[in-house]
């Protein structure tokens, strides 16, 4: 499973921040929605192969060491913050069950932060 955190945030303002930000962006978008004035920042989080459950307790304590990240970006002006995070499910099953617990999502909503869950058809062999 691999986990980025997608923040959406006005340019300038953005750049004035960047400087006092532990976390480091691996790709900035340029624009967003057609909007030259907003950028969409990208950040790597968690790759793990661990079970989906102990993966998301790991997602949260990354996102507890960073909030402080968090609450300057979201304070500078970000107006929307998501996980993107994405889950192997392999070809030889026909469906698979991820189940968030309340303290997971209440632990999202404090951050304020989104979660979007893909799921990605793989081989038997790429999941092992």
């Amino acid at each position: 499973m691999l986990c980025i955190l997608r923040v959406v945030v006005d340019r300038e303002r953005f750049n004035e921040l960047r400087s006092g930000l532990k976390i480091t962006p691996y790709r900035i978008d340029s624009e967003t929605d057609s909007d030259p004035g907003r950028i969409t920042v990208h950040y790597d989080v968690l790759e793990s192969d661990s079970p989906f459950e102990r993966y998301i307790s790991d997602v949260l304590e990354v996102l507890e060491l960073h909030k402080p990240d968090l609450d300057t970006l979201r304070m500078g002006g970000a107006g929307y913050l998501e996980l993107d995070l994405a889950v192997d499910l392999s070809s030889d099953k026909y469906a698979s069950n991820f189940r968030l617990r309340a303290d997971a999502l209440s632990a999202l909503a404090r951050y304020g932060v989104a979660m979007n869950i893909a799921l990605y058809q793989t081989a038997p062999s790429d999941t092992k």
